[in-house]
């Protein structure tokens, strides 16, 4: 199913599990089909003919990434937001590397692979067998710097290797 319109504003100003709940229920909205947002759109795509959606999707995603509201074509301002994470992994995928579209205005787009066991090497020095998640990332350079983007991959790493350590961050469940 599609969960591009799964979008969670000021992500930073909330706790993990309040995260996870909001987008577990937008998420549960679109695959009912009843997302009034996201089902404006599709009308005008089925009966435009083929030659016209691609420009029509780049107009219309162009005016929401200036920050345009037209709501009788379910364009809203900014619609994906600062970072969009992709899962192909769902779909049995180990890697692929995501495009930047030209009117998303996304800096940064995280995808995630499929979970599959490989050899690793522990602390000891032994062989195990570990879960390991691929993931790679699409920065635009016009947004974030390398550095930045390096700094940012390193603590997201330090979490997954770790999920404990998201415990330790500040609690900023809303109420």
């Amino acid at each position: 199913p599609d969960l591009a319109n799964a979008k969670i504003c000021d992500a930073d100003k909330k706790a993990l599990v309040d995260i996870a709940a909001e987008l577990q229920r937008r998420a549960g909205k679109l695959r009912k089909g009843e997302d009034d947002e996201f089902n404006k759109t599709k009308p005008l795509l089925d009966w435009l003919p083929t030659f016209l959606i691609e420009p029509v999707v780049l107009v219309a995603g162009w005016m929401g990434s200036i920050g345009l509201r037209i709501a009788p074509l379910g364009v809203t301002p900014h619609p994906f937001g600062t970072a969009m994470i992709t899962s192909v992994g769902m779909l049995g995928l180990d890697m692929c590397f995501v495009p930047h579209t030209p009117f998303a205005r996304v800096p940064v787009i995280v995808m995630v692979g499929s979970i599959s066991k490989k050899p690793v090497v522990d602390d000891q020095g032994k062989i195990v067998v570990r879960d390991i998640l691929p993931m790679t990332v699409t920065v635009d350079h016009r947004f974030l710097d390398g550095a930045q983007g390096a700094i940012m991959a390193k603590q997201l790493k330090a979490l997954l290797a770790d999920p404990s350590l998201m415990e330790a961050l500040p609690n900023k469940r809303t109420q």
